[in-house]
């Protein structure tokens, strides 16, 4: 667990998987921020899993109407992936290929590297906020709605040698809200696709 001090400042929003869409705006908040994390991970030869829980608690001490405490703005992520080595190459972290592409592998021989197959489901949810409001001239309350963006991420990583990795992923993303996604005409439903070039020195 890790804790920090925010003193009334904006907290943290949702952004999409590439950070050019917010589904979850800022609010001001105040007091503490707590942050708890689970990890795990797994291999099996050419087979690796690996998971991750995370949720985030910020105060809003003292934001109400009368000063009063207010709920605090609360977050919850977590992921599921794994990973399959097609050419049979074993999980030791980052794949060495075992025939490197354009190099001589064992006994000299060159190949096509190593691939890869990759997939991950994971979710990014907000709860819904209270804030205090105006209705004519009379405190009450009004309730920013929570959201939630859940992706699945497919993916074919190629290592060319020991020095070049190329992934090509396609990402698809869903949101609860689809007025605050940037599908709203096709339900909150929209998928991205990137294809990255790593070089290792």
């Amino acid at each position: 667990a890790v804790e920090s001090r925010l003193d009334n400042q904006l907290g943290i929003r949702g952004q999409s998987v590439f950070g050019d869409n917010v589904f979850f705006d800022r609010m001001f908040v105040n007091g503490r921020r707590r942050r708890v994390g689970w990890e795990a991970t797994w291999t099996a030869g050419p087979v690796g899993l690996s998971a991750e829980l995370m949720t985030l608690s910020e105060q809003r001490r003292g934001m109400g109407f009368s000063a009063e405490d207010l709920d605090p703005m609360r977050a919850t992520g977590w992921y599921l992936s794994g990973t399959w080595a097609l050419t049979g190459e074993r999980k030791r972290g980052r794949i060495e290929p075992a025939r490197p592409l354009l190099h001589g592998g064992p006994g000299g021989r060159g190949g096509i590297g190593a691939l890869e197959l990759a997939a991950r489901i994971e979710a990014l949810r907000f709860d819904a906020v209270a804030l205090p409001a105006t209705a004519i001239g009379v405190p009450s309350a009004a309730t920013v709605a929570g959201n939630t963006d859940h992706v699945v991420t497919i993916g074919l990583n190629w290592y060319l040698n020991h020095y070049a990795k190329v992934q090509a992923n396609l990402v698809r993303e869903s949101m609860d809200d689809p007025q605050r996604s940037p599908a709203p005409a096709s339900n909150g439903h929209f998928a991205s696709t990137v294809l990255r070039l790593q070089l290792r020195f």
